[in-house]
């Protein structure tokens, strides 16, 4: 697959799933991302269910190269009385997947 021009050396805002999924892998030097809080998802969520969304962002991130970096601008949230513990859902995607922590 070939670089879309469009994104050529640009700072691009949108939807991850979007535009992500046609760059290809190992092209990217920086990804700044902040993912949606649980209570903007379009449909209620439970914790399970927006982890695996979390995963699944996270699975995108193949367009970053090996010495590139992600950025997740994210939060703990408090959700109908819980405490959603994005950090660690973060640091234990990026274990899973070999990627060290800055």
């Amino acid at each position: 697959m070939k670089f879309p021009k469009k994104y050529l050396n640009e700072y691009t805002l949108g939807n991850a799933f979007d535009v992500l999924n046609i760059v290809p892998a190992q092209t990217v030097d920086l990804v700044f991302t902040s993912i949606p809080d649980v209570s903007q998802m379009a449909v209620e969520v439970d914790d399970r269910q927006y982890n695996v969304f979390i995963e699944s962002v996270m699975d995108q991130m193949v367009v970053v190269k090996d010495e590139g970096f992600i950025v997740f601008s994210q939060q703990d949230r408090r959700y109908k009385g819980t405490i959603i513990p994005k950090h660690v859902q973060f640091i234990t995607g990026m274990e899973k997947r070999g990627w060290h922590l800055k």
